[in-house]
């Protein structure tokens, strides 16, 4: 009976638009779908949007298509996230998005800036507040941001005159039009509670560190729903508690990375804390702050040279229809968003002593030796260190029950022993 009464309806809406007799064409936008209700699960909430996804592509193709005798043309437009969209398991996901989807990608150059999209709707998001509105592009932006960008040469913006503000905009963006929309109105608030009813922001107001935490906690919102599809408030705080481990660096290496990782990782085995799966390992965990545009990483040309150019990578800008899921390059250098250093307090290097590796004292629980592996378990926290034989010093033949100090260290996301001695 629910299936029939199912069908009745949809019967009667397929009728209905069959009868539109359209000028023109229309969207049907459908948005929302990327923030999970916190009281659904995952599981539950993203079969939901699989199956949305599903009844989109299918309308679209095989009933919105086949209506020839209107003008127009009704289509159904999905509002929904690239990671989202690619998790769906599709067949033939890179025709679907060719044939049927708009990317829309506001990347510019400092160069090209002025003649983007993105300056564009920022500049008439001012200028259509205006009784007269300014002819030309840009005269609006100008007006209320008279300054020049830090470490901006001449030569560095060619094409489109005008100031460069609009920069200082970009390093702290995504290169999304609400991420500019957002800095525009912290700004005023920030502007309109320092001076008054001023007429134009200077760039000591851009400057101001009130407007910098403001923005860096806006961005951390936006990282904070996007995990939020997936993942608890609880696995979000530890993905915040991670950068604790960088020292304090916003710039770092592949090595200290992984260190920090490693020392992450080993500080929740002993807290007997579970872990979600973007912890997996060093790799996988890097893969993912590059995926949420946290970090970026820098690379050279093949020159070797002193003078070799280098690139900066960054998820938001490498992503195109042939490669919507970029990968990170392990072994090079890395840098945290700008916008986000003061939100995860990074920017400032943390003095810590270099300590000893520290040794602890734990008891053989089990050994294998004929694949040539055990566990040992030891530490405050008792846990379980997988250890490989080639790891014992001076020991012979490991036995159970035996008493050994080693060296704690996490590999592949699991806690590990190494060089193995005996104990009193």
């Amino acid at each position: 009976m629910f299936q029939t009464n199912l069908l009745k309806i949809r019967q009667a809406f397929e009728t209905a638009l069959s009868g539109l007799k359209l000028d023109s064409d229309a969207l049907i936008f459908i948005d929302g779908i990327d923030v999970r209700p916190s009281d659904i699960a995952y599981t539950d909430y993203f079969e939901c949007v699989r199956g949305l996804i599903e009844a989109v592509w299918a309308i679209n193709s095989d009933f919105l298509a086949n209506i020839k005798d209107s003008p127009g043309r009704i289509r159904v437009v999905l509002l929904v996230r690239p990671d989202i969209f690619l998790r769906t398991g599709l067949h033939n996901i890179n025709t679907k998005l060719r044939d049927n989807s708009v990317f829309l990608n506001w990347s510019t150059t400092y160069k090209d800036y002025r003649g983007s999209l993105l300056f564009t709707v920022a500049d008439r998001l001012l200028s259509a507040q205006q009784e007269n509105p300014p002819a030309k592009i840009g005269q609006a932006w100008d007006y209320y941001f008279p300054f020049h960008a830090e470490n901006v040469t001449a030569t560095t913006v060619t094409r489109g005159g005008g100031v460069t503000s609009f920069l200082s905009f970009l390093r702290f963006s995504y290169y999304r039009p609400r991420d500019i929309s957002s800095m525009i109105a912290t700004m005023q608030d920030i502007v309109r509670r320092k001076r008054g009813a001023a007429e134009y922001v200077t760039a000591e107001d851009f400057n101001d560190p009130s407007f910098r935490d403001a923005h860096a906690e806006y961005l951390l919102g936006e990282i904070r729903d996007q995990l939020l599809f997936y993942y608890s408030q609880d696995e979000y705080d530890l993905f915040l508690q991670f950068f604790s481990h960088l020292r304090g660096k916003r710039k770092f290496t592949y090595e200290q990375f992984v260190e920090g990782f490693n020392e992450f990782i080993g500080e929740c085995s002993g807290s007997r804390i579970v872990l979600p799966k973007f912890f997996e390992s060093a790799n996988a965990f890097l893969q993912f702050l590059y995926e949420q545009n946290v970090i970026c990483y820098k690379e050279h040309d093949a020159s070797n040279n002193e003078d070799a150019e280098l690139f900066i990578r960054w998820s938001f800008r490498e992503r195109t229809f042939a490669n919507m899921a970029p990968k990170v390059r392990t072994g090079v250098e890395y840098e945290i968003f700008y916008g986000l250093s003061k939100a995860l307090n990074v920017g400032r290097t943390v003095q810590v002593k270099e300590a000893k590796a520290r040794r602890q004292i734990g008891t053989i629980i089990s050994v294998d030796t004929k694949k040539g592996f055990g566990f040992v378990r030891g530490g405050e926290h008792h846990v379980e260190y997988y250890f490989k034989l080639g790891e014992f010093q001076g020991l012979g033949n490991p036995r159970m029950g035996q008493k050994v100090s080693f060296e704690p260290e996490v590999k592949y996301g699991k806690p590990r022993a190494r060089t193995i001695l005996p104990s009193k």
